[in-house]
């Protein structure tokens, strides 16, 4: 399993922009935006997940990939869907905060990449 590469889901392609123009120097980040690539087995080649829930599909697949025992850190725009994710949250799914603003939100992602050695 790849230890120092990050997988980004997320099906309204945002985040996922934001997480490569970002971070992409600094670490491997790949990025399915997809339903319909969705695949678990794309998954299992990561140890490391964000993972955006737009719709309850997406938390439906959130819930298979939590299932893999990844680091997820999860989240949505949605109040409603932030909540069902924190039912998945005794899988050791971890609840990102989508009204951070920008700063707040890169400090964020830069202290979850920093620990979990995915940065220098």
């Amino acid at each position: 399993m790849a230890t120092a590469k990050l997988a980004v889901y997320d099906t309204s392609k945002g985040f996922s922009s934001f997480v490569k123009h970002y971070f992409s120097k600094r670490v491997d980040i790949e990025v399915c935006t997809s339903k319909k690539k969705f695949s678990l087995e794309w998954f299992k080649n990561f140890k490391h997940c964000f993972f955006v829930v737009n719709d309850i599909e997406d938390l439906f697949n959130l819930m298979k990939v939590a299932q893999l025992h990844n680091e997820v850190v999860a989240g949505s725009p949605s109040r409603i869907l932030e909540m069902k994710i924190k039912t998945v949250n005794d899988q050791d799914v971890k609840v990102m905060d989508f009204s951070l603003n920008k700063n707040e939100l890169m400090l964020y992602i830069d202290n979850y990449l920093k620990n979990n050695q995915l940065l220098e």
